[in-house]
């Protein structure tokens, strides 16, 4: 009974966060960045797009703040990104105009890269807004 069980546990899929999307009329460099607390960026993945079609990966043990970058392009969708199944749907020609789906229950807390107050009170939803509104943050390619 005790192998069974043991068997039954490793056969169990571990949460991961899938994000799928594309960016109309872009070719280049998309990445998936999360803020560090010194400021700097940790890049949890990176595509080579020729069509603009991006695919991340991963587990989390926890929710994170991140955002997805078009290098070279004026595009960064925020995300609060957890163990679920996220779409985004962006144009090149009209950044602001990005649709992001799925995600998990913290994801509409997300509106324009502006977080609502709330929660935790530890002050992350006001240093990554600050980090994305004010242009290039250090660190990012």
């Amino acid at each position: 009974m005790w192998i069974s069980c043991l068997l039954f546990a490793a056969c169990q899929s571990t949460p991961r966060y899938t994000v799928e999307g594309r960016v109309s009329g872009y070719e280049g460099r998309v990445l998936l960045l999360t803020p560090k607390v010194t400021g700097d960026w940790d890049t949890l993945g990176s595509v080579l797009s020729a069509d603009g079609t991006f695919t991340f990966s991963g587990e989390l043990t926890e929710p994170v703040l991140a955002e997805i970058l078009a290098v070279n392009a004026n595009l960064r969708i925020p995300l609060l990104l957890e163990n679920a199944i996220f779409t985004v749907e962006a144009d090149a020609a009209h950044p602001a105009d990005y649709v992001v789906g799925g995600g998990g229950d913290l994801q509409p807390r997300c509106d324009s890269g502006r977080w609502e107050s709330g929660g935790g009170g530890d002050g992350q939803h006001r240093i990554f807004q600050s980090q994305i509104s004010g242009g290039q943050a250090s660190g990012i390619p």
